[in-house]
């Protein structure tokens, strides 16, 4: 019942329903209403894209942190000799 609850939110406050269903109805009842509605589609929309985009730059970069502090530890403890772990982080 949940994914259903959530493919028919996701239908409906899509993009493309809004601006196929939603605005001409309200167009033509109340102008304002129907230009305020696109505008809120049309951010929400980019700012849904922005937070999506974020996420997994940022994902990414705590991914190669992570590996940068590990490649140094190894260095630093003498457990490898800096060409072992260049060489292990092209291979792997």
């Amino acid at each position: 019942m949940a994914i259903m609850r959530a493919g028919l939110a996701s239908t409906v406050a899509d993009l493309h329903t809004t601006f196929f269903c939603f605005f001409p109805v309200w167009f033509h009842l109340c102008r304002d209403v129907g230009v305020k509605l696109i505008w809120v589609a049309v951010i929400g929309d980019w700012l849904n894209l922005v937070r999506k985009w974020l996420l997994q730059v940022g994902l990414w970069m705590l991914l190669c942190t992570v590996e940068l502090l590990v490649c140094m530890s190894r260095v630093y403890m003498a457990a490898h000799f800096p060409h072992q772990v260049i060489s292990g982080v092209i291979t792997a």
